[in-house]
C-alpha cells in the first residue's frame, strides 16, 4: 500500500496558521520532503512530511509568530526592545545543536525522528560487538571476527 503524500490542504487542516499560505507554495515544500522523509518512517510518513513542511515554511517567514522569530534570526537579530518589552532569542541552533531546533514544527519533527530512529545499534558475535549504524562497515572484525 502507498504511503500518503500531504497536500496543502492536509497541512492546512493541521496547522491553521498557514490557512493563507498560497497551496502552490506550500505544495513546493511539500516536495522538499522527500530528501528527508523516505517510506522508512511508516505510518508517521504523512504527519512527518506535514511537520518538515510546516518547519520550512516558518523558516521561510510564512505563518504565525514562530515565523516572525524566524525572520529576525534570518535577519541576524538577536536581542529585540520596545518600551518595556525586552526579548532575547535562542540561538539558531538551541540546545541540542539540532537543525530543527529554530522552529516548534521542527523540535517536534526532530522529536518523532529521534523516537523512530534514534539510539544505537548493537550488533556483534561475541567478539564485543559493535555500537553504531546498521551499515555495511569496512572492518573484518565486523563481519563475524573473519580476519582477527
Amino acid at each position: 500500500m502507498p504511503l500518503a503524500e500531504p497536500t496543502p490542504a492536509d497541512v492546512k487542516a493541521d496547522f491553521p496558521e498557514f490557512a493563507n499560505v498560497d497551496d502552490a507554495v506550500i505544495q513546493r515544500r511539500i516536495d522538499r520532503t522527500a530528501s528527508r522523509v523516505d517510506d522508512g518512517w511508516g505510518a508517521d510518513y504523512t504527519y512527518a512530511k506535514s511537520l518538515l513542511t510546516a518547519h520550512y515554511l516558518v523558516e521561510d517567514g510564512l505563518g504565525g509568530g514562530d515565523a516572525e522569530i524566524a525572520s529576525y534570526r534570518a535577519a541576524g537579530v538577536t536581542r529585540l526592545k520596545s518600551g518595556t518589552l525586552d526579548v532575547t532569542f535562542a540561538s539558531e541552533a538551541g540546545a541540542g545543536g539540532s537543525e530543527f531546533d529554530t522552529t516548534a514544527y521542527g523540535r517536534r519533527f526532530y522529536a518523532l525522528m529521534a523516537r523512530l530512529f534514534g539510539g544505537p545499534l548493537t550488533t556483534g558475535n561475541g567478539c564485543g560487538g559493535y555500537a553504531g549504524a546498521a551499515t555495511d562497515l569496512p572492518f573484518a572484525w565486523a563481519y563475524g571476527g573473519v580476519g582477527l
